[in-house]
Protein backbone atom coordinates (compact mmCIF):
# COMPACT_ATOMS: atom_id res chain seq x y z
CA UNK A 1 0.00 0.00 0.00
CA UNK A 2 1.02 3.69 -0.63
CA UNK A 3 -0.13 6.47 1.27
CA UNK A 4 1.03 10.06 0.05
CA UNK A 5 -0.01 13.57 0.55
CA UNK A 6 1.05 16.71 -0.32
CA UNK A 7 1.42 20.62 0.80
CA UNK A 8 0.37 23.60 -0.38
CA UNK A 9 0.12 27.32 0.83
CA UNK A 10 -2.97 28.28 1.23
CA UNK A 11 -2.91 31.06 -1.75
CA UNK A 12 -0.39 29.06 -3.95
CA UNK A 13 -1.58 26.53 -6.22
CA UNK A 14 1.52 24.81 -7.05
CA UNK A 15 2.33 22.16 -4.46
CA UNK A 16 5.37 22.72 -2.33
CA UNK A 17 5.73 19.41 -0.60
CA UNK A 18 5.30 15.70 -1.19
CA UNK A 19 5.14 12.57 1.02
CA UNK A 20 4.80 9.19 0.60
CA UNK A 21 5.05 6.26 2.95
CA UNK A 22 5.07 2.81 1.96
CA UNK A 23 3.16 0.06 3.90
CA UNK A 24 3.11 -3.97 3.31
CA UNK A 25 0.37 -5.33 4.53
CA UNK A 26 0.54 -8.95 3.85
CA UNK A 27 2.41 -11.00 1.39
CA UNK A 28 2.08 -10.87 -2.76
CA UNK A 29 3.66 -11.48 -5.46
CA UNK A 30 4.66 -8.13 -7.49
CA UNK A 31 4.44 -8.18 -10.86
CA UNK A 32 5.32 -4.47 -11.41
CA UNK A 33 9.43 -3.72 -10.89
CA UNK A 34 10.12 -2.09 -7.28
CA UNK A 35 10.86 1.50 -9.16
CA UNK A 36 7.51 1.28 -11.02
CA UNK A 37 5.61 0.38 -8.00
CA UNK A 38 6.96 2.58 -5.87
CA UNK A 39 6.68 5.57 -8.14
CA UNK A 40 3.67 8.40 -8.76
CA UNK A 41 5.50 10.06 -11.86
CA UNK A 42 4.92 13.54 -10.51
CA UNK A 43 6.65 16.36 -8.75
CA UNK A 44 9.58 15.35 -6.69
CA UNK A 45 9.45 11.92 -4.68
CA UNK A 46 11.62 9.34 -3.64
CA UNK A 47 11.73 6.28 -4.71
CA UNK A 48 13.49 2.53 -3.38
CA UNK A 49 14.88 0.49 -6.56
CA UNK A 50 13.91 -2.46 -4.83
CA UNK A 51 10.94 -4.42 -2.81
CA UNK A 52 11.15 -2.60 0.83
CA UNK A 53 9.88 -5.77 2.20
CA UNK A 54 12.65 -7.80 1.28
CA UNK A 55 15.09 -5.67 2.80
CA UNK A 56 16.91 -6.78 5.65
CA UNK A 57 19.29 -5.51 8.49
CA UNK A 58 22.38 -5.58 7.16
CA UNK A 59 21.51 -4.60 3.37
CA UNK A 60 21.98 -2.22 0.68
CA UNK A 61 18.81 -0.22 -0.41
CA UNK A 62 19.04 2.32 -3.32
CA UNK A 63 16.88 4.76 -3.38
CA UNK A 64 16.36 7.21 -6.89
CA UNK A 65 15.23 10.76 -6.06
CA UNK A 66 12.85 11.67 -9.61
CA UNK A 67 11.55 15.32 -10.37
CA UNK A 68 8.13 14.54 -12.75
CA UNK A 69 9.62 11.10 -13.68
CA UNK A 70 13.14 11.75 -14.15
CA UNK A 71 15.96 11.13 -12.05
CA UNK A 72 17.60 13.84 -10.53
CA UNK A 73 21.16 14.41 -8.27
CA UNK A 74 19.53 15.97 -5.21
CA UNK A 75 20.69 16.41 -1.35
CA UNK A 76 19.02 14.10 1.14
CA UNK A 77 18.90 13.01 4.15
CA UNK A 78 18.95 9.62 5.95
CA UNK A 79 17.44 9.22 9.30
CA UNK A 80 17.24 6.06 11.70
CA UNK A 81 14.14 6.08 13.88
CA UNK A 82 16.23 7.43 17.16
CA UNK A 83 19.30 7.88 15.46
CA UNK A 84 20.63 11.56 14.02
CA UNK A 85 20.24 12.03 10.35
CA UNK A 86 22.93 11.73 7.58
CA UNK A 87 23.38 13.62 4.95
CA UNK A 88 23.82 11.97 1.55
CA UNK A 89 24.14 12.75 -2.73
CA UNK A 90 23.07 10.50 -5.08
CA UNK A 91 26.36 8.89 -7.56
CA UNK A 92 26.73 10.33 -11.27
CA UNK A 93 23.93 7.18 -11.58
CA UNK A 94 21.34 8.87 -9.79
CA UNK A 95 21.67 6.55 -7.28
CA UNK A 96 21.52 6.75 -3.41
CA UNK A 97 23.07 3.94 -1.83
CA UNK A 98 21.39 3.16 1.78
CA UNK A 99 23.25 0.33 4.27
CA UNK A 100 20.49 -0.66 6.25
CA UNK A 101 22.19 -0.61 10.33
CA UNK A 102 19.02 -0.38 12.06
CA UNK A 103 15.54 -2.11 12.16
CA UNK A 104 12.67 0.18 12.53
CA UNK A 105 11.10 2.92 10.79
CA UNK A 106 13.36 5.34 8.46
CA UNK A 107 12.57 9.23 7.21
CA UNK A 108 14.50 10.04 3.84
CA UNK A 109 13.67 13.50 3.00
CA UNK A 110 14.73 15.37 0.26
CA UNK A 111 13.94 18.41 -2.29
CA UNK A 112 14.52 19.90 -5.70
CA UNK A 113 14.10 23.16 -6.78
CA UNK A 114 11.68 24.78 -4.67
CA UNK A 115 10.07 21.62 -3.85
CA UNK A 116 10.53 19.34 -1.21
CA UNK A 117 9.93 15.45 -0.47
CA UNK A 118 10.01 12.42 1.91
CA UNK A 119 9.50 8.70 1.87
CA UNK A 120 8.95 6.62 5.40
CA UNK A 121 9.12 2.75 5.50
CA UNK A 122 9.85 0.55 8.45
CA UNK A 123 12.44 -2.16 8.13
CA UNK A 124 11.33 -5.67 10.23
Amino acid sequence: VLFTFTLKRKRNKTIRYQGKTIAHIGISKQTKPANKLYQIGTGVEIIPLQYIHDTRKGDTLDLMVLYDGNPVISPCTITPEGKRGLPVLADKNYKISLPVKYNGRYLITSYYKTMGCSLTFEIK
